[in-house]
């Protein structure tokens, strides 16, 4: 872990489900669908930083504001990261 990440905040999977009013799975889902990529502990851990949060907030808007499936968030999300 670099000095960068040791001193961002890290939150585990219960705390993220329940301040976004998420299920723990949903947030395990978009980790297998790849939207998600939390680093974990040497005890398997899942860790979510504040970029995660922040990919998080922009999969849920997709999904819940403008109703945009998984397929379509996956498509949105590769075509922003080639654009940045």
């Amino acid at each position: 872990m670099s000095k960068t990440q040791a001193s961002e905040a890290h939150y585990m999977i219960s705390a993220v489900a329940q301040k976004y009013s998420i299920h723990p799975q949903t947030l395990r889902l978009y980790e297998r669908e790849g939207l998600l990529k939390p680093s974990r502990t040497d005890g398997n851990t899942r860790l979510y930083g504040e970029e995660d949060l922040k990919q998080l907030e922009t999969i849920l808007a997709l999904t819940r504001d403008l109703g945009v499936n998984m397929a379509g968030v996956e498509i949105i999300l590769n075509m922003r990261e080639k654009i940045e």
